[in-house]
């Protein structure tokens, strides 16, 4: 009638999965989640795995923090058993991204949301013009956690669609996306003109004396265009009869900067009229004095 003491000795024969984490990131931060498992004793710790800047970080949290937008981070988990044995079963690695901060972006249009658009340059020596106010709409493709606003000329902070009255001047329109941790600039540069060019006619007007035996005389003169912001994008010039109807269009002729003009005139009174546009599309239309060409007299 002795006792029987029986002894049951539990050997765990297996070692646990190395099954690939999981995760959600945003744009700044990975959540992971451990998918090994272990059907023995089952696990007692868990630490999480990062590979950035040229090694592998472990931690016991589970949320990867500071990183990178548009990133793809390697991550791996591992563990340890419910023995007395002190080994890391480390899981096949994962790619995980976190996300892009988002594509807002500006729109400029003259004066209101309808008007035409101006394509703003993204660099100071590229230069944009126009002569019209400024229309910014923001288009805002943000995700969660993310903001954008703007600047002009370094002013305050908006959010929202603006108008910007303009003078004579360069437009800096700096667009700022941030999610606390990471900030994605953009600058825009546009130039206002509002001025007008100016147009300096060389023997502006006169008198003119047609020699006999000859039915015309020849008028010679020189159109000098100059705008000191925009520059000189066309000029245009005309001979009319009138100074107070313009010609047709039809009528005008363009004529290279600082050309001479010659033009064989019968008797009469006429006008030399000057078009002069600058890269921003303001105008000057003039009037010369007049040319009297009269018949000489014997």
């Amino acid at each position: 009638n002795g006792e029987i003491i029986l002894y049951a000795c539990w050997e765990d024969l297996t070692l646990p999965t190395v099954t690939k984490p999981t995760g959600v990131a945003t744009t700044n931060t990975i959540t992971v989640k451990c998918n090994q498992t272990d059907d023995g004793l089952g696990i007692s710790d868990v630490e999480y795995g990062i590979y950035k800047d040229g090694e592998w970080k472990w931690q016991e949290s589970n949320i990867f923090e500071e990183l990178a937008p548009n990133t793809e981070y390697e991550i791996k988990t591992r563990v340890k058993e419910n023995t007395k044995e002190d080994t890391w079963i480390e899981s096949e690695s994962a790619l995980i991204k976190t996300e892009d901060l988002g594509n807002t972006y500006l729109q400029f249009t003259e004066n209101n949301e309808s008007g035409n658009a101006i394509i703003a340059s993204n660099t100071q020596e590229n230069k944009v013009w126009t002569n019209d106010d400024i229309y910014v709409k923001i288009n805002k493709k943000d995700p969660e956690g993310v903001t954008s606003t703007y600047k002009v000329n370094d002013g305050e902070s908006k959010d929202s669609n603006s108008l910007i009255e303009t003078q004579t001047g360069e437009y800096v329109i700096v667009l700022e996306t941030t999610d606390g941790i990471n900030t994605i600039k953009t600058t825009y540069y546009i130039n206002v003109d509002k001025i007008n060019p100016t147009a300096t006619i060389e023997n502006n007007g006169g008198e003119y004396i047609i020699l006999a035996n000859n039915s015309a005389v020849d008028v010679s003169t020189n159109i000098l265009a100059q705008d000191n912001e925009s520059g000189v994008n066309t000029v245009k010039y005309a001979w009319s009869v009138s100074n107070e109807q313009q010609p047709d269009e039809l009528g005008w002729t363009v004529l290279q900067n600082n050309t001479q003009i010659v033009k064989s005139l019968e008797g009469g009174k006429y006008y030399l009229w000057v078009k002069v546009t600058d890269n921003a599309e303001n105008e000057l239309i003039s009037v010369s004095e007049p040319y009297y060409i009269n018949y000489e007299i014997k």
